[in-house]
């Protein structure tokens, strides 16, 4: 995948990684997440991890 977003959400405390998966359907998200857009990517590419499992 690549690395759409690096920082704070406001989903959640904690710097996250924003990343958009090559396969699609394999994530979560588009890059919005209740309605605060981190990034773009297509609908369920998207994907949020905590910056220590990186």
């Amino acid at each position: 995948g690549i690395v759409r977003y690096v920082g704070e959400t406001k989903f959640k405390t904690g710097i996250w990684v924003g990343v958009e998966l090559d396969k699609r359907g394999a994530g979560k998200n588009n890059g919005t997440v209740m309605g605060v857009t981190y990034f773009k990517c297509p609908t369920a590419t998207g994907l949020f991890i905590p910056i220590s499992a990186v």
